[in-house]
């Protein structure tokens, strides 16, 4: 059985700890966001050896514990603790394996922050939705769980096999489809974690490897697509024109779908030019047509 508590501990109303620990399979697993005073190895050490009290009158008390909740309470006797069971009934889990990827490594750096938003957009997209799922670490891996009610699993499970079976990466949705953009950035953004050796997301109590080759190939594939793409984009009124360039034909877009939220686009002829600046001017909706010449460069050839 496996279970996991969010414990917090408390100096003069300030917070000296504050971690999540898992205890399983006769083992305990800690994840530590704050430690003042080295408490994690106080209670690795309890955990392991138990406790030696040595009174005034050279008495010596020993004491194993039998759980860890035994111990979180025998703290509570010398210690401002509070501590709560963590919900492990994810609707799914995402579990990173590799080098330096391991229960103490530090949840909240770059590494881990990479798997959080893999497993939000994940989560995002197969239920197509732009929002902010609930998430929780766990301790016993290098993990983050999904703490939602509801969702699309079966779509969920259709994605990873997209991917692993290269068949995921659609260019004109990457353009047009915030949600998917923002999934596969995410696949991308994790090849970048160097130690990875494996991910592996747990669905209804199912493992599902994603192939990290796979997304290998799906950087691939993107690299190219760019180079070859004819983007068509509908630029709403909200969305930002700003520094036209007259005599160079040129101007900044603010788009939303992409990493550093602008796109320079080079214009073909001064008409197509001018009509953008009109279209804009008077608040209209327009779609632009180009080149794609790179991740953030649109040679325009038709403006409507």
């Amino acid at each position: 059985m496996k279970t996991t508590y969010e414990v917090k501990i408390k100096l003069f109303n300030e917070t000296e700890y504050k971690g999540i620990m898992t205890e399983e399979h006769n083992k305990i697993y800690i994840r530590s966001y704050i430690d003042l005073d080295d408490y994690e190895t106080m209670f690795k050490s309890l955990y392991e050896d138990g406790y030696v009290k040595v009174d005034e009158t050279d008495k010596v008390e020993m004491r194993k514990f039998n759980s860890l909740k035994e111990i979180l309470q025998y703290l509570k006797n010398d210690f401002d603790i509070t501590y709560q069971v963590i919900d492990d009934n994810f609707l799914f889990s995402l579990v990173a394996e590799g080098k330096d990827l391991h229960p103490e490594t530090i949840a909240i750096n770059k590494e881990g922050m990479k798997l959080i938003s893999l497993a939000q957009n994940f989560y995002n997209c197969a239920n197509n939705i732009n929002y902010e799922p609930k998430v929780k670490n766990f301790a016993s891996s290098f993990g983050v769980g999904i703490q939602e009610i509801e969702g699309n699993n079966e779509k969920l499970i259709e994605i990873i096999s997209d991917i692993n079976n290269n068949k995921f990466l659609d260019i004109n949705r990457f353009f047009n489809d915030k949600i998917y953009n923002k999934l596969v950035r995410a696949l991308l953004d994790v090849l970048s974690v160097k130690t990875l050796d494996k991910l592996t997301l747990n669905i209804n109590n199912k493992p599902y490897t994603l192939q990290l080759n796979s997304i290998k190939q799906l950087k691939q594939d993107y690299e190219r697509a760019l180079q070859s793409k004819i983007v068509d984009i509908k630029i709403e009124p909200k969305n930002s024109l700003r520094a036209f360039d007259d005599k160079k034909l040129k101007a900044d877009l603010d788009y939303s779908l992409f990493s550093k939220n602008w796109f320079r686009l080079h214009f073909d002829s001064k008409e197509l030019f001018e009509k953008l600046q009109n279209n804009y001017k008077n608040n209209l909706t327009t779609n632009i047509k180009g080149n794609l010449i790179s991740s953030q460069t649109i040679q325009v050839t038709k403006v409507y």
